[in-house]
C-alpha cells in the first residue's frame, strides 16, 4: 500500500511511534503510493485527535491534497458527517478537530468551538 512507518503510526494513533520515527525519518508529509494521503490525512480520517495535534506541531503540512483533492481537514468532515448527531464531549473534541485542520490549511489562528448543548426534553430552556 505503499506507506511509511510514520503513515501507519499515525493512522494507528501511536503517538510514541511517532516520536521516535521523526528523528530518524523527517517524512512527517511523504504520502502514500496509492490516494497520496498524508500521515497528517490518515490520523484526521481516522479521527486521531492527539495524533492531528502532534503532526501540526511538528509542521505537518495541512494544504496539501492527496489524488482526489482533498486535505486532510476535508477528509475528515466528511468522515465526521455521518457520526456526528447527538451533543457529546466526544462529538465536541471532533469538531475541534477538525476546526484545527481548518485553521492550519487556510494558515488562520485556530479558534476552539463548543457545540451548543441542546436543551433537555425534561427541561426546557
Amino acid at each position: 500500500s505503499g506507506q511509511s512507518c510514520l503513515w501507519q503510526a499515525a493512522a494507528l494513533g501511536y503517538n510514541e511511534s511517532i516520536n521516535w520515527l521523526y528523528q530518524y525519518d523527517n517524512g512527517i508529509n511523504r504520502p502514500d503510493t496509492i490516494h497520496r494521503n498524508t500521515p497528517l490525512m490518515a490520523a484526521g480520517y481516522k479521527e486521531r485527535i492527539t495524533t492531528v495535534e502532534l503532526l501540526l506541531v511538528m509542521g505537518a503540512d495541512a494544504t496539501l491534497k492527496n489524488s482526489d483533492g482533498k486535505t486532510a481537514a476535508k477528509l475528515a468532515e466528511e468522515n465526521l458527517g455521518g457520526n456526528m448527531g447527538a451533543y457529546n464531549e466526544e462529538n465536541n473534541k471532533l469538531y475541534n478537530m477538525v476546526a484545527r485542520l481548518k485553521a492550519a490549511e487556510n494558515g488562520t489562528p485556530y479558534q476552539p468551538i463548543q457545540r451548543i448543548r441542546p436543551p433537555d426534553e425534561g427541561n426546557p430552556e
